[in-house]
């Protein structure tokens, strides 16, 4: 088992206990809410291990003692869920379900403060969620019969319909329904340590979040997953000395892990992976969501991040965005951008990215500063990098105020592969009217780059469509000592994973 903190207090936590533990490794506590209850009045830093098995309740964390943790006995084993199970099943039609749904779920808000002119579909509203045997059906908003693997919810007679596979006996089937809106809050925190725990399944609203800390500094969570969330999986917010490693935030209906208002950012090895499939049904996968969304971040290292196969953008910073270091990323397979850079006024360094078949590769929306060395940037549908995004825009320094315009000026791009293949797709595009892209260019540091493309000479394209090859781009941008090749060759080999 973890090691408890030094001089402090343990509580033993197992959900397959007798009523009525002290908390002692014989007589553990039933639920980490009654450990969580001990800690006023502790004295001193409070560990609680956490046993194996499925913890069906909303944890509250406010003001601990400095140096609490919350530990997994057996990292992945210690499960706490938004679901409760739902039995009644009545066979009625052909591999065709049917149960009870008594409590209708009130569907998501659209903050009003957002864009009116955002298309923003029923389904993303939706908050019901279904598993059966561990896996998680889809939801159909039409009223009809589901297709198979998807379900129905009838809030006039509170029904629900299933259509299960062939062989599939929801009688007998582990069959789970999101009820929880949220898994975890901790407020106040010095020095709190999660680690090795499961969050799953809560039933939050679009803009809500199964597991969120806030106002703390110190925090560490580890070794943890955070996974089949309806809404956002991860929020971090007002905080400070933040380290985020080894987790998985995955397969959540909104973005995986959004980080808010930090200084002082540890992420090592995390995947935010495969989320936003709520937002998705519903055809929302911008403004608001991506893998990982970090908003006013301040002096972050983020190493080896995973973001892949999101149906939004991989990693997105946004916004007061200042010494950010990225090394060692992969963003590959993302519905948006594999990496955007808003509104910051840097700097920001990204080194051993491999950035591969998103809609885009890099996306510079009115960002300074930004050095990406040794990446491969390729086989991204639409271009490898975009110049986008308003123009002056003032960044406010959420720490002390102080306001920079925010352009797309004093890039550095230094060893990199970038390489395209479709007649539609581009190596460098624009959206920036003429001044602005000028001032791109001339900011630009640029060398020691290869650049190919499959189909076209012509990959760079300027404001208002205008096309260049690459003499004409070296020769606007100084990029000494780069060159550029025809051919597939490039993108097969990143297919490959060379």
């Amino acid at each position: 088992a973890p090691a408890p903190a030094a001089g402090g207090t343990t509580l033993h936590v197992d959900a397959d206990s007798r009523p009525g533990g002290d908390g002692s490794p014989a007589a553990p506590l039933r639920t980490i809410g009654t450990a969580l209850e001990r800690l006023d009045g502790a004295g001193g830093p409070v560990t609680i291990l956490v046993h194996p098995g499925i913890y069906r309740e909303t944890l509250r964390v406010a003001d601990p003692p400095p140096g609490t943790s919350i530990r997994a006995v057996e990292p992945g084993r210690a499960i706490v869920t938004g679901a409760r199970p739902l039995t009644g099943w009545v066979r009625v039609g052909s591999d065709l379900f049917r149960a009870l749904w008594p409590t209708p779920m009130a569907p998501s808000v659209v903050p009003k403060e957002w864009p009116s002119d955002l298309d923003i579909g029923e389904p993303a509203l939706r908050r019901e969620m279904l598993f059966v045997d561990g896996r998680r059906y889809e939801q159909a908003t039409d009223g009809g019969a589901p297709a198979p693997g998807r379900f129905v919810v009838n809030d006039t007679r509170r029904t629900i319909d299933v259509r299960v596979p062939p062989g599939t006996d929801l009688a007998t089937a582990a069959v789970e329904v999101g009820e929880r809106d949220e898994l975890l809050t901790a407020t106040g925190a010095d020095g709190l340590t999660i680690a090795g725990l499961v969050f799953e399944r809560a039933a939050s609203p679009m803009t809500g979040v199964a597991v969120a800390i806030a106002d703390s500094r110190g925090v560490t969570l580890s070794d943890s997953v955070i996974r089949d969330n309806n809404g956002t999986g991860l929020s971090v917010a007002r905080s400070t000395g933040v380290t985020l490693e080894r987790n998985r935030i995955i397969d959540n209906g909104s973005t995986g892990m959004g980080v808010w208002q930090v200084t002082g950012l540890r992420m090592g090895d995390n995947d935010s992976s495969a989320n936003n499939w709520r937002g998705a049904a519903g055809g929302f996968t911008d403004w608001a969501v991506a893998g990982a969304k970090l908003l006013q971040i301040h002096d972050a290292v983020i190493e080896r991040h995973r973001a892949v196969d999101n149906a939004t953008h991989g990693l997105w910073l946004d916004t007061d965005i200042a010494r950010v270091a990225i090394t060692g990323a992969e963003l590959t397979g993302n519905q948006g951008a594999g990496l955007m850079v808003e509104a910051a006024q840097g700097p920001v360094t990204v080194a051993g990215a491999r950035i591969v078949g998103n809609a885009n590769g890099v996306v510079a929306a009115g960002a300074r500063g930004v050095t990406i060395t040794g990446s491969t940037i390729a086989c991204n549908r639409d271009a490898q990098l975009v110049v986008t995004g308003a123009q002056d825009r003032p960044v406010t320094d959420h720490r002390d105020g102080t306001v920079t315009p925010a352009n797309n000026e004093g890039w550095t791009l230094t060893g990199n592969r970038l390489a395209a293949r479709g007649l539609g797709s581009f190596l460098v595009a624009t959206t920036v009217p003429s001044g602005y892209w000028d001032r791109f260019l001339n900011t630009l540091t640029a060398r020691d780059n290869l650049w190919a493309h499959a189909r076209r000479r012509d990959a760079f394209r300027g404001p208002w469509g205008w096309l260049a090859d690459f003499p004409q781009w070296q020769s606007a941008t100084a990029d000494t000592g780069s060159r550029f090749e025809d051919g597939d060759k490039p993108c097969r080999s990143v297919a490959a994973g060379h």
